[in-house]
């Protein structure tokens, strides 16, 4: 804190006081809250902001590529803006403060550069599925088509059309296992099959 004393030779609470009776209680008081409500108003499009790069995530995710789009231009075009305008046009904040906001909207503008090109690429055509096993070197065959092998520890990772897919694993000394899977686009999933001996 500034030492008012030392420079003008009286205390802070009596330049404070001064203040308040040359331009009025009531607009030092507004004066004194603009920083602190500038900070929050920027909290608040901070957080905005992320509920809606996870909203687009989450349309996207789900094959609601028309969501994630509108999603999209309503944070590019709107929420993004005014929270850039609202920062740069008060210029009132802490630097650090400031700097900090600054460097968030940064990486949301880049979010939205990147979701862009993703949408921009269309609906992902196909899935992708890991598959563990409880025993090593379990044959996987998928609807009927051998794809190769997997275990616990080195899974065999297949890139496969969306929708349902039947697979059978099988290894000597061990019961086969079948499992369908029904995969969505763009689907990342693993599964886990625990192999079992035969009696």
């Amino acid at each position: 804190m500034v030492d008012w004393k030392s420079i003008f030779g009286f205390s802070y609470n009596k330049a404070y006081e001064s203040f308040k009776a040359s331009v009025g209680a009531e607009i030092v008081s507004e004066l004194l809250s603009i920083p602190d409500t500038i900070a929050f108003i920027e909290f608040i499009y901070e957080e905005a902001a992320q509920q809606a790069l996870f909203a687009i995530y989450n349309a996207y995710k789900a094959g609601d590529y028309d969501t994630a789009f509108d999603i999209l231009n309503y944070l590019k075009f709107e929420l993004f803006p005014d929270a850039v305008n609202m920062i740069g046009g008060w210029g009132k904040l802490n630097p650090a403060t400031q700097t900090c906001f600054e460097r968030f909207f940064d990486a949301v503008e880049k979010a939205i550069n990147t979701w862009e090109k993703i949408i921009a690429v269309g609906p992902p055509q196909q899935a992708v599925l890991v598959i563990y096993t409880s025993e090593d070197d379990v044959t996987i065959k998928v609807d009927g088509e051998i794809k190769g092998f997997a275990g616990e520890v080195n899974p065999l990772k297949l890139t496969l059309e969306p929708g349902g897919h039947s697979i059978e694993a099988s290894k000597s000394g061990f019961e086969t296992e079948v499992r369908q899977v029904s995969l969505d686009p763009g689907e990342y999933r693993a599964i886990k099959i625990n192999m079992k001996p035969t009696s």
